[in-house]
């Protein structure tokens, strides 16, 4: 329900976003969760899981939210190179207007997930996953607001949405089929396993993912995988069986860089390609719910995890390969 004393505190997470920076705030949403788990193992109380990292302070709705805008709004007024750089802490550019559009954003955030939850559900699931939703909005306002090239961005001439260039990318050595695919397995594989054996930990895919993206922050080539975490997790809590959770996995693996490229990349602000990743996967995982299908298992779910992942990997690599083509044509003519 809608809470006027947590719209404020809202706000005062999104400066707190701001300050920090986008992606910091994240890291720090996975160590207060990692920690929450643990406390709700001991005691049986979420609160501490539930206020604090999903709450105004670390929500990633929130915080993150308020510091994607952030960066969005001060690359527009010239004081960051990028409005895209979510690793940047905005506290040292010494300047209250980038501070309080992080507030205004981290409210925003908290408004669209409230919105969110409301809607509607399909068989026992809400339609889609709020949180991540509501960072997805937040960044398609922030687009609109602060950028200049429109929700999916302005394709250079002769480029092809669907592969990287020296001026739309997400993760460069995340973005090839194979790459994608074996980081799906590679995550979702154990995370499936972790929960299949203990269901309480189903947010520990996310938490130790989130937190592994510090090293991405110090300038490592670091695999961005958290999505493959919350995707693999849930669909062992939808099924019950682990090859479940490695299909999703990989889903999520694939529907990031999609999402990336339809949205993300060609743009002059972030758009979270993760986020678009769950609220996609757990519709679909919603949807497998109310059908037979999620009664599947051993080595016929084992047959669905392959068959998926092909199909996403030969899709994926007709795309990219399409759109080489089309660019190296447009490049002779």
């Amino acid at each position: 329900m809608f809470d006027f004393t947590y719209l404020i505190l809202s706000f005062a997470g999104g400066v707190w976003g701001a300050a920090i920076g986008g992606l910091p705030a994240f890291v720090m949403c996975g160590i207060v969760a990692v920690v929450g788990l643990g406390i709700n193992l001991v005691t049986g109380d979420p609160t501490f899981v539930n206020e604090i990292a999903w709450g105004p302070f670390f929500g990633p709705h929130i915080a993150f939210v308020g510091g994607v805008a952030a960066a969005a709004y001060a690359g527009k007024v010239g004081k960051l190179e990028s409005g895209k750089d979510i690793i940047t802490s905005l506290m040292g550019l010494n300047a209250p207007d980038v501070l309080l559009v992080g507030g205004v954003f981290g409210a925003l955030g908290y408004l669209l997930n409230w919105l969110f939850t409301l809607g509607p559900h399909i068989g026992d699931w809400l339609f889609t996953m709020s949180v991540p939703l509501a960072i997805v909005g937040g960044g398609i306002i922030t687009r609109l607001v602060f950028g200049k090239t429109g929700v999916f961005g302005k394709v250079r001439e002769g480029d092809s949405r669907w592969v990287r260039t020296d001026v739309a990318m997400w993760l460069p050595w995340q973005e090839k089929p194979l790459m994608l695919l074996l980081i799906g397995i590679g995550v979702g594989l154990p995370v499936a396993r972790i929960i299949q054996v203990m269901p309480a930990l189903f947010t520990f895919g996310f938490a130790v993912t989130a937190i592994s993206l510090v090293f991405l922050g110090t300038g490592s080539k670091f695999p961005v995988s958290h999505h493959i975490g919350v995707l693999s997790g849930m669909g062992v809590i939808v099924t019950g069986d682990i090859w479940w959770g490695v299909t999703f996995g990989v889903l999520g693996a694939f529907l990031a860089e999609w999402g990336a490229c339809l949205l993300h990349n060609h743009g002059d602000t972030h758009i979270d390609p993760p986020s678009i990743a769950v609220c996609i996967g757990w519709t679909l995982l919603a949807i497998l719910s109310t059908t037979g299908l999620k009664d599947l298992t051993g080595i016929a779910s084992f047959i669905v995890a392959v068959v998926v992942s092909a199909v996403l990997y030969f899709l994926t690599t007709f795309m990219k390969r399409s759109g080489e083509k089309a660019a190296a044509y447009v490049a002779e003519v």
